[in-house]
């Protein structure tokens, strides 16, 4: 099992707003939150799913969150 990954976006204000994709959720509303730790709860499926949310919310610019790992 793979932990799931994160999409940044960043709105016009210079807020940001998570979505998280794991393809192994399921039964849960996808949706897109303020903080890593609420997308983490409502996980989007596919990446395309998760883009197309956070353009909608408004975002400009999206990343891929890049976490360096321990050890």
């Amino acid at each position: 099992m793979q932990p799931p990954h994160f999409l940044i976006g960043k709105l016009p204000s210079g807020e940001q707003c998570w979505a998280a994709i794991d393809p192994t959720a399921r039964y849960t509303e996808h949706a897109i939150a303020e903080r890593r730790f609420g997308a983490y709860l409502r996980p989007f499926t596919t990446e395309e799913d998760a883009r197309a949310a956070l353009i909608a919310a408004g975002a400009q610019a999206i990343e891929v969150e890049v976490r360096k790992r321990r050890g």
